[in-house]
C-alpha cells in the first residue's frame, strides 16, 4: 500500500517535471471534501454539488471513463480525458486543453469512483486557467477506479453558519476592546 502510493507520487512528480511544464496537480488528500462528509449522495450531479457547497453550480465539462462526455457542448471539443495506471481499473487521468473554447470560470472538479470510501472527490480548481492539463494521480491505487471526472463552475467562497458568523463577529469585536486596552467587564 504504502509503495504503491510512493510509486504512483513518484511517478507524478516525474511526469509533472518532464512532460507538462503547466499543470495542476490533484491527489488525494488534497481536496475541498469527498463523499465521507457527505454520505447521502453517492453519485453527485450539479444540484447536489450546490446543496453541498450551498451555492449554485452548473456542469461544464464531464468525461466518462469508456463512455462519452458530456456538458456544454463547445468544452466537449475543446478537452481530452485521458485514464492511466490500468486500462480496466484507472488511478490517473489527465485533462488536457486541445483547442477551441477554453473553460475560465470553472471553480470545482469532481473525481468519482464506484464504491470505493470515499467515492468522490472533490477540488477546489478556481486557480486552474483552463490551458494547463489537470493531472489526477493516484486514486484508488489498490481497488477501484476513477469513472469519471466533472468539472463545474460556480462560487469558491464557503458560507459560515449563522451561529458561526455570530461568534465570529463577536470574536473580533472583543479582539478589538483588547488591542484597544478596554474591556467589557470593567464597563
Amino acid at each position: 500500500m504504502v509503495t504503491a502510493c510512493i510509486r504512483t507520487t513518484l511517478i507524478g512528480l516525474l511526469l509533472m517535471v518532464s512532460s507538462h511544464a503547466q499543470a495542476l496537480l490533484l491527489v488525494p488528500g488534497g481536496e475541498f471534501t469527498n463523499e465521507s462528509s457527505y454520505p447521502a449522495y453517492s453519485n453527485p450531479d450539479a444540484a447536489d454539488i450546490s446543496t453541498i457547497l450551498g451555492v449554485s453550480v452548473d456542469l461544464l465539462y464531464k468525461d466518462n471513463h469508456e463512455g462519452s462526455e458530456e456538458g456544454m457542448a463547445n468544452f466537449m471539443m475543446s478537452y481530452e480525458t485521458t485514464y492511466s495506471n490500468t486500462m480496466g481499473d484507472p488511478s490517473d487521468a489527465l485533462i488536457e486543453y486541445i483547442s477551441g473554447d477554453v473553460i475560465t470560470d470553472a471553480n470545482w472538479l469532481l473525481v468519482k469512483d464506484g464504491d470505493h470510501d470515499p467515492i468522490w472527490y472533490l477540488f477546489d480548481i478556481s486557480m486552474w486557467d483552463g490551458l494547463e492539463d489537470i493531472m489526477m494521480i493516484g486514486f484508488w491505487p489498490d481497488k477501484g477506479a476513477i469513472s469519471h471526472v466533472s468539472i463545474f463552475d460556480g462560487d469558491t467562497t464557503t458560507r459560515i453558519p449563522e451561529p458561526g458568523s455570530l461568534w465570529l463577529f463577536l470574536l473580533i469585536l472583543f479582539s478589538f476592546s483588547v488591542l484597544r486596552g478596554q474591556s467589557f467587564v470593567n464597563k
